[in-house]
């Protein structure tokens, strides 16, 4: 038996993995094998209530479907209590949990874009996999998911249900509820009205020729406090109205890029920021309703013209995107737009991005991941990360946010940008550089 995916998962851009790391310390001596015993325990319960999970993503006549079965290797092991070249646990910790100890390679049994990284096993797309990493003094436990099949959003609810699962909790009829794949749940204009074409928008990068295109990633912790007092600088910049702390923290993010990059760029070159957005509230949906509801909010502008915004400005001006109607017509235009397409690659949420001058953001801050403990009695995990991938120039991600309210951001910036970012105090006083 096989389950067509909904029509935002039809995107063959989004045949790729999402990866995110638990981190638990190991505070007591406990047996690795006990630890393994759980998950296995909890990955046969959850074949059970989501036989989905077990199975293998494939395209037939184009449509692309999953089937219930096809993969039974869903965990993998690693021991890396041996291997000199990593690190133990309290290093990770004095750390604070680096991108470049946590590689996909590493910790992950898939990469994020198939084929990559040398990958060899890039043709068997499995919805769901985990890896438990044992190294010395901890554990590092690894959930990669398939993207075009979930978002962060589904994601984490399957998380959280295995978490239970682990722990021997009774799933209640709302926790198999929103297993489900409800197929067709996404909204298209079912009349045969004309949609707007894409824009493909062709600017003139006004950039210099040459220099480092080199890029990294690297990770910038936001404290609670440091996210308190930028929301309050906005919020005196405000005439009126209501920002978020995510609204704050990426008007923050987007000024600092720019003032990085406006000597290579100009102050009149145009660019862009796309802000991921979960449409399931917008919609209707549940808030844990599985499948990939995730559209791309976009804002335009000079380099200029936001360098010499106030961040309360910028800040309302990204609110201002997240208005329900634009986000209903724009994902129902992408929705039908896929739907109808023989080439479902002819269609793209990001079609004029240009990653030397634009930003993508995504934010995880609000999924509680802290508090899974995937029944290993070793607590709460003391970190979450995306292990580091294959470098995506203006790539950012908001992980989910800490039990003491801190935000980590992991950017994948040139490196030369980073370089006049930490000179930069605008933007390095609310926060301090993990690497």
């Amino acid at each position: 038996m096989s389950v067509k995916l909904d029509v935002f998962g039809q995107q063959p851009l989004l045949r790729i993995y999402t990866q995110l790391v638990f981190c638990y310390p190991e505070w007591k001596p406990i047996e690795s094998g006990f630890i393994v015993s759980r998950l296995i325990d909890g990955i046969s319960k959850l074949k059970k209530v989501a036989p989905w999970v077990g199975g293998r993503i494939f395209d037939e006549n184009g449509v692309a479907k999953v089937t219930e079965s096809g993969n039974s290797h869903i965990l993998t092991i690693k021991d890396l209590r041996k291997d000199t070249t990593y690190p133990d646990f309290t290093e990770l910790q004095r750390d604070d949990f680096p991108f470049k100890w946590l590689d996909e390679k590493v910790l992950c049994p898939r990469m994020t874009i198939p084929g990559t990284q040398n990958e060899v096993n890039k043709n068997a797309e499995c919805p769901f996999l985990i890896q438990l990493t044992v190294i010395k003094g901890g554990y590092l436990l690894s959930f990669v998911g398939e993207h075009a099949l979930m978002d962060m959003g589904g994601q984490f609810e399957l998380m959280e249900v295995f978490s239970k699962l682990c722990n021997g909790e009774v799933l209640t009829a709302a926790d198999q509820l929103k297993l489900q794949l409800n197929k067709s749940c996404m909204p298209i204009y079912n009349d045969k009205r004309i949609l707007p074409e894409e824009s493909n928008v062709i600017r003139e990068n006004n950039g210099q020729i040459g220099g480092d295109f080199s890029c990294s990633w690297r990770y910038f912790k936001f404290s609670r406090s440091s996210l308190l007092q930028l929301k309050k600088v906005c919020m005196q910049e405000l005439v009126s109205g209501f920002v978020s702390t995510d609204d704050c923290l990426s008007a923050l993010i987007w000024r600092s890029v720019l003032k990085a990059r406006k000597q290579r760029q100009g102050e009149s070159q145009i660019v862009y920021f796309y802000r991921a957005v979960d449409i399931r509230p917008f919609l209707g949906f549940e808030k844990n309703q599985m499948g990939v509801f995730v559209n791309m909010a976009l804002s335009h502008s000079s380099i200029g013209e936001v360098l010499s915004s106030k961040l309360g400005t910028l800040a309302t001006n990204l609110r201002a995107k997240l208005a329900r109607d634009s986000i209903i017509r724009n994902s129902m235009i992408t929705a039908t737009k896929i739907h109808r397409a023989k080439d479902k690659n002819a269609v793209n949420i990001t079609p004029d991005l240009d990653s030397s001058l634009d930003i993508q953001i995504s934010s995880w801050s609000k999924f509680k991941c802290f508090d899974l403990d995937f029944g290993m009695e070793l607590g709460n995990p003391v970190a979450v990360r995306r292990p580091q991938f294959i470098t995506l120039e203006g790539l950012i991600y908001f992980m989910p946010k800490t039990l003491d309210g801190s935000v980590i951001v992991g950017l994948c910036l040139r490196n030369d940008d980073f370089d006049k970012i930490m000179l930069d105090d605008s933007f390095m006083q609310y926060c301090k550089v993990i690497g």
